[in-house]
């Protein structure tokens, strides 16, 4: 027992002694050596495009769907007042252009609208001036003039008016023009008249001078 206790021992000495105490110096650490990759000067290559020779059709369009709204209803337009109806139907009735109306018949017919009663029957259009135009009218259109109308309501006493009938005193003044200049032939004229109530609106059933 003595004796293997002391060969281990010997054997420890021996590995202590045979180590050496002093570390290995450090070693430097190694740098990686940067590899370079060659740069290519060439441009690069085109990447092909396919272009269709003739381009696709456009889907056709969906057929238009037929509307279920009703349709819309007409603008109303307001009646006039009698008032209204003597002076628009008056301007109307007096306003000439011999250069394109045969007569002043052209301008009773164009008043229609707004006559009511006898006046109107478009017979009586010519018979406001039975012998025609006259020598006025055919100064008028060689002189290339058109006549417009001024109708006034006057103040003018005058009957009492109804829920149906309208009475009113006007003046009307027709003034010959030629390229802006008045030319011979103005004439004002005085009138009475009577508005009725139709189931139409007011009509201008009476006209007296």
């Amino acid at each position: 027992m003595t004796r293997t206790m002391g060969v281990l021992l010997a054997v420890v000495l021996a590995a202590g002694c045979s180590s050496d105490p002093t570390p290995p110096p450090p070693t430097s650490p190694q740098v990686p050596t940067p590899v370079s990759t060659p740069v290519s000067t060439q441009p690069p290559e085109p990447v092909p495009t396919t272009i269709p020779a003739t381009p696709p059709t456009p889907p056709a369009p969906a057929p238009a769907r037929a509307s279920t709204l009703p349709p819309a209803a007409p603008p109303v337009v307001p009646a006039l007042s009698a008032v209204e109806v003597i002076g628009t139907g008056l301007t109307t009735m007096f306003t000439w252009d011999p250069t394109r109306d045969v007569s002043q018949a052209d301008a009773y017919l164009r008043a229609l609208p707004l006559l009511g009663g006898t006046l109107a029957d478009p017979g009586r259009a010519g018979s406001r001036n039975p012998r025609g135009p006259g020598l006025q009218w055919d100064a008028w259109k060689s002189q290339g003039a058109s006549v417009t109308a001024a109708v006034v309501v006057t103040n003018d006493e005058h009957p009492p008016d109804t829920p149906t009938a309208v009475y009113r005193v006007v003046s009307i003044t027709q003034t010959p023009r030629a390229a802006a200049a008045v030319v011979q032939g103005t004439q004002t004229l005085t009138a009475w008249v009577t508005t009725a109530l139709t189931p139409d609106g007011w009509r201008i059933d009476t006209l007296r001078f």
